[in-house]
């Protein structure tokens, strides 16, 4: 499934697999796609009823939480492989970094391993790598966090460890980063999950990038 960045059009990347766009800037819009998503994860079944309850309420809340963080595009996968369920998410982020970048991408990528050092202190240290792809430079980072709480009634879902892997992608000829986090719980699948978001990584394009005006300052240009 190839799939455009919502709203800027900004960049293009591929889904292997069965993913649902959640859409975040419409209520509604979210809320029906929220009820699709639990039906594919649960079923009809009444006996399912509460368990598809839980489920509308934690994605409701991590989606109005990544939309109020700034994210314009959100996904979760069904199945990568027919047949074989795999709970992920994908979060899609474009801001202006805190950094300034410039056409130099090696200097970019310098000031990216520094940026991620702050990172760092917050426990994202896991699967440390960097590169450069179609004209973009790319620094991952990866976290698993610990469960945090209990079940405590039959409409909160058991809670598992979390791992989630972020990208950060320097948008060619703008002073922009696009931002993309994968979440799931499964983390004793990291290494083929790694393959799998790397190769998603891999695929993004920056369509504007052969057309658009180089907006960024040559080195020293401050």
């Amino acid at each position: 499934m190839t799939t455009t960045h919502a709203g800027e059009d900004v960049l293009t990347f591929i889904l292997p697999g069965s993913w649902l766009r959640i859409p975040l800037a419409e209520p509604d819009a979210r809320k029906e796609a929220i009820s699709r998503a639990a039906l594919v994860a649960f079923g009809r079944s009444d006996e399912h009823a509460s368990l598809r309850q839980a489920f509308r309420q934690e994605l409701t809340r991590a989606a109005v939480a990544s939309a109020d963080a700034g994210a314009s595009g959100w996904y979760i996968a069904s199945q990568i492989i027919e047949g074989v369920p795999l709970p992920a998410t994908l979060t899609v982020t474009l801001s202006e970094p805190i950094i300034a970048l410039s056409r130099n991408n090696e200097r970019n990528l310098l000031l990216l391993q520094t940026t991620m050092s702050h990172f760092e202190k917050s426990g994202w240290v896991e699967d440390p790598w960097h590169d450069e792809i179609g004209g973009s430079v790319v620094a991952r980072r990866a976290k698993t966090t610990a469960p945090t709480s209990e079940v405590s009634d039959l409409t909160t879902l058991p809670t598992s460890p979390t791992y989630t892997v972020m990208y950060w992608l320097t948008v060619p000829h703008e002073s922009r980063i696009a931002t993309l986090a994968f979440g799931t719980t499964q983390p004793t699948l990291r290494s083929s999950l790694l393959e799998l978001f790397d190769a998603v990584v891999s695929s993004v394009r920056f369509p504007h990038s052969e057309t658009q005006p180089d907006t960024l300052p040559l080195d020293g240009e401050r």
